[in-house]
């Protein structure tokens, strides 16, 4: 080998191993942005009641929540938290469920921007009339007494 083929040999060498070290660098700047991402958000919704979208795991979150509702009897009603598995696609989910034969349906949005999140909440429950054995009024599908939330802005932050 010459002389001068061996700077050359150093340089290619140099300028691959720069070439790899900006690469990883770049790489791990990605992550970490997207590690952020990535974290939990809590927030509250427009009624002031906490709202939590945990970390990811593959493209899978669960969004907890609940809504203050105004029944047609004159109530007003505030159920226990649901806890609904979303999956986030483009930074987007929704999710619509119904529950004890339509007598529960929940609908909620998100959407992810960096480090803050938004979304809404609509949750309407239906109860019969009648007084069931405990005293309360039961959950049904065709019960007349109906329990709507406005349609709940909410926001939250990672981290």
């Amino acid at each position: 080998m010459s002389r001068r083929s061996v700077p050359a040999v150093v340089a290619a060498v140099v300028r691959v191993a720069v070439a790899v070290a900006v690469g990883a660098a770049v790489a791990v700047g990605a992550a970490l942005a997207a590690g952020a991402v990535d974290s939990a958000y809590h927030g509250e919704s427009s009624q002031g009641i906490g709202v939590t979208l945990s970390a990811q795991r593959g493209v899978v979150r669960t969004f907890r929540y609940r809504a203050r509702t105004k029944c047609t009897d004159g109530t007003t009603w505030l159920d226990d938290y649901f806890t609904d598995r979303v999956t986030v696609r483009a930074d987007r989910f929704s999710s619509h469920h119904s529950a004890d034969r339509g007598a529960i349906v929940t609908t909620v949005t998100g959407i992810l921007e960096g480090h803050d999140a938004i979304g809404t909440i609509k949750i309407t429950e239906r109860f019969s009339a009648v007084l069931g054995a405990g005293g309360v009024t039961p959950l049904s599908g065709t019960g007349t007494i109906r329990c709507q939330s406005p349609m709940v802005p909410w926001h939250a932050t990672a981290g």
